[in-house]
């Protein structure tokens, strides 16, 4: 079983899915699997999708009607079998040592249900134009903070499975 289940959902986005997937695969922590929803794509999605899982084995994919974002996802994690589920949109890349360095901090803190890191946002030609979240002054990390702000960039968040079913996953 693999130590971290990474989610993509994604409808219609072929011009961007190849460089989440390669961001994917090109962690330092190679011990994931990749569950990608294909919400009822019309473009190429599915054949990009084929060429992947033919590529790699720790890449599968499930192909569901289009039923939304949060019921692509909530497929994506019935179907997880890592201890931490880390989300990333289809339009997103990680840096190589995401996974790394997230999956080290979530195994040596089994108290934390999630972490999750800053997020910078680039232009095209991969330019920073802003860095988020942007924390207010005096903010700490107490649940009841994030209630009143969340400042969860989803695509940085990195949650431990059993509590995403738990709460029965997005709505």
């Amino acid at each position: 079983m693999p130590a971290v289940s990474v989610l993509i959902a994604t409808y219609n986005r072929a011009h961007f899915l190849r460089e989440a997937i390669d961001s994917v695969q090109a962690q330092t922590f190679q011990d994931w699997e990749l569950i990608v929803v294909d919400d009822g794509s019309s473009d190429e999605t599915p054949q990009i999708l084929a060429e992947y899982a033919r590529q790699d084995a720790r890449i599968r994919t499930v192909r569901q009607a289009n039923r939304g974002l949060a019921a692509a996802r909530n497929a994506g994690i019935r179907d997880a079998r890592g201890a931490f589920v880390a989300i990333i949109d289809d339009d997103d890349v990680w840096l190589p040592e995401k996974l790394e360095h997230q999956a080290a901090f979530m195994q040596s803190h089994p108290e934390l249900a999630f972490s999750f890191t800053l997020a910078t946002m680039t232009d095209a030609a991969l330019r920073p134009l802003k860095t988020f979240p942007e924390l207010p002054a005096g903010w700490s990390e107490t649940f009841p903070n994030l209630v009143r702000r969340n400042v969860v960039p989803l695509p940085t968040a990195m949650i431990r499975r059993d509590c995403l079913l738990a709460v029965g996953g997005f709505d």
